[in-house]
């Protein structure tokens, strides 16, 4: 059986953090390395993790979630790798089957499973049926593809098992991505290699309201960034082209549209200097569709498309 590191990232979700690591704790797989990397939480995360005395608690000044999943990386020994949301949890049987998958298929970096939302409480969410059947179900075409059209990672970081030699060799997760990290680095693996499918809910996906999603402006600026990154390897492969305009129109659109709604929402509330500063940003990573949002938003006609 080999080893698996289960790498959890965490910074100020201490609240979660139990529920995250009981999740992994009780998981059959026999072998796994459990790993919590502390990005400079200023709550009571490193109490939580004081409590389970099973795992590898390390902890750095606050670098981002790209940076924590590095350091996760560099410390991890087991063959398989897994990156764990504090505010997530793992379904029973997760990593058993993830792992099987790549067992079966020696020749995918990666397995991804499926994802259901649950709400603060830890309660399914059963209210948005069509946002859920969209993480449950495999990719049949091209996953690079559809990834570069998407501007979306196939799962979230907690849904996906890789390989921890080829996870190395692409350099692993980028430092300056901001929330999209996990996009860039399956979208280097993709590209080089098959990935695989097991084809179950293996994720319990958190929605609150400190969901890091929710931080519009840099998650504009990491998704765009990263799509940008694939510029070289489309021009190098133009049968991607259309695919990458497409999904560099897709974030420049949604994400900049939920930023010029905050740089209203600002300027309006007298938050000046806030407002200017998210505007400047805005104009940099998406100057048209920005100046489009904020138009439409002013008429009260605007509205950004659910994530």
């Amino acid at each position: 059986m080999s080893l698996v590191s289960v790498v959890i990232a965490c910074y100020n979700h201490g609240r979660f953090l139990p529920a995250a690591v009981e999740s992994v704790l009780a998981q059959d797989y026999a072998e796994i390395e459990l790993i919590v990397v502390d990005d400079g939480s200023t709550d009571d995360t490193p109490a939580a993790a004081g409590h389970y005395p099973a795992i590898r608690y390390l902890r750095q000044e606050n670098q981002g979630s790209g940076a924590a999943k590095r350091h996760g990386l560099e410390a991890s020994t087991g063959t398989f790798l897994m990156f764990l949301d504090a505010d997530d949890t793992l379904l029973p049987g997760a990593v058993e089957s993830l792992v099987r998958c790549l067992e079966e298929r020696p020749d995918c970096a990666y397995s991804y499973g499926h994802q259901q939302f649950i709400d603060d409480a830890g309660v399914v969410i059963t209210s948005r049926p069509r946002r859920a059947e969209r993480y449950q179900m495999c990719i049949r075409d091209d996953p690079y593809r559809h990834m570069l059209r998407t501007n979306h990672p196939i799962r979230v970081s907690g849904a996906v098992c890789y390989r921890t030699e080829l996870l190395r060799r692409s350099g692993g997760h980028a430092v300056d991505l901001e929330g999209a990290e996990d996009l860039d680095v399956n979208l280097r693996l993709a590209r080089e290699h098959p990935i695989c499918c097991n084809d179950r809910i293996v994720l319990s996906y958190r929605v609150h309201a400190a969901n890091s999603s929710r931080r519009f402006v840099p998650m504009m600026r990491g998704a765009i960034r990263t799509q940008r990154r694939q510029r070289a390897f489309v021009t190098e492969h133009p049968n991607y082209e259309n695919d990458y305009r497409e999904g560099l129109k897709l974030a420049q659109t949604y994400w900049g549209t939920n930023v010029a709604r905050e740089v209203l929402v600002k300027a309006r509330a007298g938050e000046v200097r806030a407002a200017l500063a998210d505007l400047a940003v805005l104009g940099r990573y998406a100057p048209r569709a920005g100046a489009v949002a904020l138009f439409q938003l002013a008429l009260g006609r605007g509205t950004a498309q659910a994530g």
